[in-house]
């Protein structure tokens, strides 16, 4: 079998899918408060591969560790349908993939609660991404498995050892020079409208580009 791994932040989706549902509870009239300048900050952050990813998750949950997911659920829902879906690109590489009877994964740092469904909507086979702690129904805002940086490798090794695939090709679509350890694990790493960068490594190695 044939393993076709894509991101999804800025590579099928057309931007960052926290900070779109960051600024869609601020225009819905959920959150209050300037939560952009610290968004920007972690941005910043993973733009120069310094990121906090934990601490960067303990405030990305918020909404969820307020008001829990119960309540949260159909914000997300309208979320998934206003903000999410008229953003979806490069259907046309997952169609290629997908007639190729290839197995298609969304790897994703972005936490499960919104990564899921945006995995459905694509009509991905698996949905691998971050798993924050829950206990007792409670989002703690901890990390429970990262997926970031090496995190996906690790993430995607024990995946394959779950399911029992050994695949003969691998391709792995990202924009972000955050995403090296799993390219140079890959057989067609593809770098998509990437960073800076990740530019320069996939110009030097001869990976494929898409602007």
């Amino acid at each position: 079998m044939n393993l076709a791994l894509f991101d999804l932040d800025n590579t099928l989706l057309d931007g960052d899918a926290e900070t779109l549902w960051f600024e869609y509870l601020h225009q819905a009239g959920h959150l209050e408060g300037d939560f952009f300048g610290k968004l920007e900050e972690f941005t910043n952050d993973y733009d120069q591969e310094e990121l906090d990813f934990s601490e960067y998750l303990n405030f990305i949950l918020l909404p969820l560790k307020k008001w829990g997911p119960e309540k949260v659920k159909p914000w997300r829902e309208q979320f998934l349908l206003e903000k999410i879906e008229p953003r979806l690109r490069y259907q046309n590489i997952l169609h290629d993939h997908r007639r190729q009877g290839h197995v298609l994964v969304l790897i994703t740092a972005s936490h499960d609660f919104l990564a899921e469904p945006i995995g459905q909507m694509l009509e991905m086979d698996f949905t691998l991404s971050t798993r924050p702690e829950i206990i007792d129904g409670i989002y703690t805002g901890k990390v429970r498995e990262a997926c970031f940086r090496e995190g996906k490798v690790e993430i995607l090794n024990k995946f394959l050892d779950e399911q029992g695939f050994n695949p003969d090709k691998t391709w792995f679509y990202s924009d972000s020079q955050n995403d090296l350890p799993l390219m140079r694990n890959c057989d067609h790493p593809v770098a998509v409208h990437p960073d800076q960068n990740l530019k320069i490594v996939a110009e030097q190695a001869g990976w494929n580009i898409l602007d």
